[in-house]
This record gives structure tokens, sequence and C-alpha cells, in this order.
């Protein structure tokens, strides 16, 4: 059986005869990726070129998958948890592809950075805007702010003075399992260097490069490191636990002399990063200097390059190292989303409206809604009153502010809205950018586009006077392509299948004269089934 199993392994691969001979040394060969496959012999792992050379010894306890990077880490001594399957003691190294050891395995831990998870999640900023803009405040929108935080790639995103728990990525050591991938770029590595603190091993952290094959900071000083922002590495101590210092990659020292006491630590951007201390929210260059404004609180955005900050129930907006972009002047600015700023301002009657900046400060949306929801698929719920519409990115209408309801479609690939005009009313078909109806005929259920076929949606009516439903489907465009005739959910979906096959785009009236005489021929009543299960429809 091993026999043939090589021998197809041979012929998939397109490996000569030659090569059974090498892999007979070995009690395993895994499937090559890259030219690289892992070998087992005598419970010990390393990898082989398509060659078969050892570019990593076969020595090793267990070992990883070569990432996007080229990197794979390798652990001796380790030992596999019962439950967990993960490895648990042993040290840890790191080779490339091709074969270097660029970290050597001496390192009792190895992870990756991740956002700590302190308190409660984030309370997202713009869920909350369908609160009436008199509530915009940053208290109302954080309830338990002391505890509520968010951080994203670029640092910080909500920083406040009564908030002491923020930090950015750092690193934790992660439990791997055989043949796991390191997924980031940076990769912590830690040893605790035979020093206890309260009886415990001291560990302490340095940073990796995926990309340079570099080590950018050694283990052997630093608690706590954080992810590097260009050419520095936020670090402290856990004796200085709100302090901060940076390390500069390129010169090997720190900038500092002394820790920087704050509550944040922050990422440096154009030579600037941020302090939060009890009188606010300020930044500092790496000369120590402070600028003059400081903030009561400061809101970063997960896709821009900008901070919204507010100070004395103002907001306006900042870029990471400072500079004015939107003065302090709004009662109310969301980070962007698609490119564009919800703030709140007074409309032509004097009342808080929601509306629209783009990432200058400019108007693209007046202040004219009572709500705005979050953008999905580039598309984002308004209200004005108790009647909704829907706006794109651009801030036009897709559909105007006068529907009980409407349904998003989940694909951004068709325009068609299915809406209800009236609490608890039928649904009938909109298309974007109009106000005419696709149909006068409405809807009972409605499933989503491609949750069947690519750009279909299926869909009953009721007929008159009657508690029974039909079923049949529309395209992405509008165009009916199966009229509602069909009795079954089922027998709709064979129905559109078995066109589509044979090459029948377009529903015709012989088509519907064709289906009545082939099912209902025998019959005088044409009575349909009963009431289709609601466990089909989305709408």
């Amino acid at each position: 059986m091993k026999k043939i199993l090589l021998s197809l392994t041979l012929l998939i691969f397109g490996y000569s005869v030659s090569a059974q001979e090498w892999m007979k040394k070995y009690d395993e060969v895994g499937v090559f990726d890259n030219d690289r496959a892992y070998v087992r012999k005598n419970k010990k792992y390393g990898y082989v070129d398509k060659n078969g050379n050892e570019i990593i010894p076969c020595i090793y306890t267990y070992v990883g998958t070569f990432n996007e990077q080229g990197i794979v880490w390798v652990n001796k001594g380790g030992k596999i948890r019962k439950r967990s399957r993960t490895i648990e003691e042993g040290l840890y190294g790191l080779y490339d592809i091709d074969g270097n050891l660029v970290l050597p395995v001496e390192y009792q831990h190895m992870g990756e950075m991740v956002m700590s998870d302190y308190g409660k999640p984030y309370y997202w900023f713009k869920s909350v805007t369908g609160l009436s803009p008199q509530d915009a405040h940053p208290q109302r929108h954080f309830p338990s702010v002391e505890k509520s935080f968010f951080v994203n790639n670029k640092g910080l995103i909500w920083v406040a003075k009564r908030d002491n728990m923020f930090k950015t990525t750092e690193p934790i050591e992660i439990d791997f399992r055989p043949f796991d991938k390191i997924s980031k770029d940076y990769i912590p590595f830690a040893s605790d260097n035979g020093e206890k603190s309260n009886s415990k091993p001291k560990i302490k952290w340095g940073i990796f490069d995926a990309k340079t094959k570099k080590i950018v900071l050694p283990c052997n000083t630093y608690d706590m490191c954080f992810n590097p922002s260009g050419n520095y590495i936020p670090v402290t101590s856990k004796t200085y636990q709100f302090s901060i210092n940076y390390y500069c990659i390129e010169t090997g020292t720190l900038v500092f002399k002394n820790q920087i006491p704050t509550l944040a630590v922050s990422p440096v951007y154009n030579g600037k990063f941020m302090v939060l201390d009890e009188s606010g929210c300020y930044f500092m260059n790496m000369q120590g200097e402070r600028d003059a404004q400081s903030y009561d609180a400061v809101l970063a955005s997960p896709s821009e390059d900008i901070y919204i900050v507010y100070k004395d129930s103002q907001y306006g907006a900042i870029t990471p190292d400072g500079q004015v972009i939107i003065d302090l002047k709004y009662k109310l600015l969301a980070p962007p989303d698609e490119k564009l700023i919800c703030y709140v301002d007074k409309d032509a009657n004097g009342k808080s409206r929601y509306g629209f900046l783009d990432l200058e400060g400019h108007q693209v949306t007046p202040p004219l809604y009572n709500s705005i929801q979050s953008f999905a698929n580039k598309r984002a719920m308004v209200r004005q009153g108790d009647k909704y519409g829907c706006i794109d990115t651009n801030g036009r209408e897709i559909l105007p502010c006068r529907f009980s309801k409407i349904f998003v479609p989940e694909t951004i690939k068709t325009d068609i809205y299915f809406v209800q005009e009236e609490e608890n009313g039928p649904k009938y078909a909109y298309k974007a950018y109009t106000q005419q109806r696709l149909f006068e005929t409405p809807f009972k259920n409605i499933r989503n586009f491609d949750r069947d076929y690519n750009g279909v949606a299926f869909v009953t009516q009721q007929q008159p006077g009657k508690d029974d439903e039909t079923v049949g489907c529309i395209n992405q465009y509008g165009e009916m392509l199966i009229p509602c005739i069909c009795h079954s959910y089922e027998e709709a979906l064979k129905m559109y299948y078995t066109r589509q096959r044979e090459g029948y785009y377009h529903w015709s009236d012989a088509d519907t004269r064709h289906y009545y005489l082939k099912h209902y021929s025998d019959r005088n009543d044409f009575k349909l089934t009963e009431k289709i299960s609601n466990d089909y429809w989305d709408y």
C-alpha cells in the first residue's frame, strides 16, 4: 500500500522514478508546496526541496508550514497537550525557505502581535447615530468608556481622560499546533533568561521582522513591546505599566532617557506620538516637545489617517500628527466610513440633523437626516422622520426617504431593492435612483440575491383572495425570469436550473400556457398548494 501511495505521489507531482530512492529514507513525506515538503524520520521532522535535499535538518520535534514570507517555525523538545493538541514547552526558532536558520532555536516563547482583550468590546461609533443629535456625547456613546477600547494596525481608536486601559497591538504567546503557519509580518519571540518575578519566570519579548529576516528588537531587556510603527517600537517594563519609551530600530537605542508617563501606548506617525495624562490627549515629538493643543478625547479611523477629536463639547478632525483638518465646531463627527464623515449640524429650520463631509471637511450631504446607519456594500440607510431611504458613497439618494422599510441587498452586484411602502405592507421591487415600481403586483416573501444562483432572487406572491402562495424568481436587473406560478420553492429551483441548462433565458406567454397545460390539464379549479414555509425566506 505504501508503494502505491508513493507511486501516486510521484505521478501527481511529476517527479522521476529516482525520487523514490531518497523518499525511502523517510517514514513520511509531506505534499510539496513551493518545492518544499516536510519529512519525518525516527519521530523527528525537517524539510526537503524538490530534489530530496534536506534544507532543514530532520532533527525537530515539531515544525510549522512556510508562510507567505517564506518563514517557518521549528520546535525542539516540546510535547503535545492531550486536550488541545497544542505544543507546550520546548525551544523555538525560525528558518527561511532557503534553509537558513534566521532565528536560533533557543527561545521558550513565540507568538503574534494581537489586540489585548481588556474590558468590554468597543461600542462602534456609527451604530449609535440613530440617537437624537442632542444625545451626541462621547460618554453616552460609550456607556462603559472606562473599560471600552479598540485598536487597529495604525494605533489608537478611542482615547479619553477617563480611559486607562488602552494599548496598541502587543505580543502574546501562540499555542501552536504542528504545521501551523505564522500569519503576521512581525513575529514576537521571548525568553525568561533565568530571571524570576514572584517565583515565576520573568519573560522578556523581542521582535523578528519576517520581511527583512532580521531581529528588529532583541529579547533581553523589555517586559513588553508593541507593534513597530516605521522606525520605532513602543516598549515598556511592567514596573512602569503606564509609562512608555520608544526603541529606535536604526540605532538600537531608546529615544528618551526616561519613560514617558502616559495611560495609552501610541504609534509614531510623522515623528509624533500621542500622550494621555490627566490634562488630556496631546502630541509629543521625538525630542520630547509637546504640542500646545490638547483634547479631551481622540477617536481614530479604522480606514483613514484621520483622528476625530473632542474638546469642550465640540468635534473636529486632525491628522495622526496633529494637523487640523476640520476645526472644532461640530456637535458630532464620526470616524470616516467609505471616505465620508458623518456630522451633526443645524438644518434650515434650526434643528439638529445628520449629514456627510468629505475627508477635507467639505459638505457632501446637507444635514437632512434624523439618523444615518453605517455603510454596507457601498450603501447606507438614512431616515427622515419615520420614513427610510438609502444613499451611496457619493451622498446621492439611491432611494428617497418615503418607505416604511427597505431591504438592502446583501450583494453589491444588483441595483434592485425590495421595500415596504407602508408599515407591515406588501413588498415591492424598486430599481436604484428611480421612484418607479418594477412590478405592480407585490411580493409576499423574498430570498436574497445570489443565495441560490448568481444574480437571482426567488420570490413569492399571494393569490388574490386566497391563502395560497406561488413562487418565481427575478434577476439582478429586475427582469422576471420565472413568473410566480410554481407551487413550491423546490419546483421553482428545478425549473430555473432546467431552463438555464437548456438555454432559455426569457419567459414568454407561451411558456406560461405550457406550464399550466403540463401541471393542471386534468384539473378545473387550478388550486395551488398551501402557504409555503417561512424557513426559506429572508424577508
